[in-house]
């Protein structure tokens, strides 16, 4: 079920989004690609006021790739809720 949002974590997911493709470009030589998530939360959200539906940062991790292909090789999230997880 999407947990609801505000502006706040829809600006902070649309950065993770645009960073997550430039991390795993520039480590593409790296021997392996790990992605831990220490406040995961749902893999959906909707937003306050317009119901729309985003990504969450689990989803965002997961569909992540370079322009080259790179993905990670392991994700790990962590949610303290488990009305999140």
């Amino acid at each position: 079920m999407p947990r609801e949002v505000g502006d706040w974590t829809r600006d902070k997911l649309k950065i993770l989004a645009d960073y997550l493709p430039g991390y795993l470009g520039a480590t593409t030589s790296a021997m392996e690609r790990i992605y831990i998530d220490g406040f995961a939360g749902p893999g959906r959200n909707v937003l306050k006021g317009s119901r729309t539906e985003i990504d969450g940062s689990p989803l965002l991790a997961l569909n992540a790739v370079a322009s080259n292909g790179t993905r990670f090789d392991r994700l790990f999230f962590i949610e303290k809720d488990l009305k999140l997880a």
